[in-house]
């Protein structure tokens, strides 16, 4: 099943699923996050908004667009949050959408800039979209397989889950 963080934390706690693959989640004492990568977010936009040619966009110069976010993107809105207040910075959010491929045709549209982590970033063959890492401080979320503390995987549960971990070492 594919699920918003929240609702994947529901069905661990229900025990609905035996396990999940998400992004970690601060201060939670209930499950246990073990990391699979960390992966960066980035700035991503069409020519209606062109970024710096440069590597990295820094969240200073990001705070001067329209931004757009995904509303199911809980833990990554914290991430910004976070980083935002610690350098005293708001950000202009023009929507809010419920699903990545809303959030693209809005970029596409030149409504403003979208904030994605690197996993949902489109292909970009004959794009006229450019992304950018966001820099100063980089911005970057863990995912981790998410179970509940001390609970024990069933078989089936565990082998899978070798299969996940080995299939990232192949791919590194």
């Amino acid at each position: 099943r594919e699920l918003a963080t929240h609702d994947l934390l529901e069905s661990i706690r229900r025990r609905e699923i035996d396990f999940g693959i998400g992004p970690a989640v601060e201060g939670s004492v209930e499950f246990q996050f073990d990391s699979l990568f960390s992966e960066p977010i980035f700035a991503l936009t069409s020519k209606a908004y062109p970024l710096p040619k440069r590597r990295a966009i820094d969240l200073a110069d990001l705070s001067a667009f329209p931004v757009l976010l995904n509303s199911k993107s809980a833990e990554l809105r914290k991430v910004l949050d976070r980083a935002l207040l610690a350098r005293g910075l708001s950000m202009d959010i023009k929507f809010d959408v419920l699903h990545t491929h809303t959030l693209i045709a809005f970029v596409v549209a030149g409504m403003g800039v979208g904030i994605l982590p690197r996993i949902a970033l489109p292909k970009f063959r004959g794009s006229t979209m450019q992304a950018l890492p966001i820099a100063n401080p980089a911005l970057v979320r863990s995912v981790s397989i998410i179970s509940l503390r001390g609970q024990s995987f069933s078989p089936a549960a565990k082998e899978l889950t070798k299969a996940v971990y080995k299939n990232l070492r192949a791919q590194a």
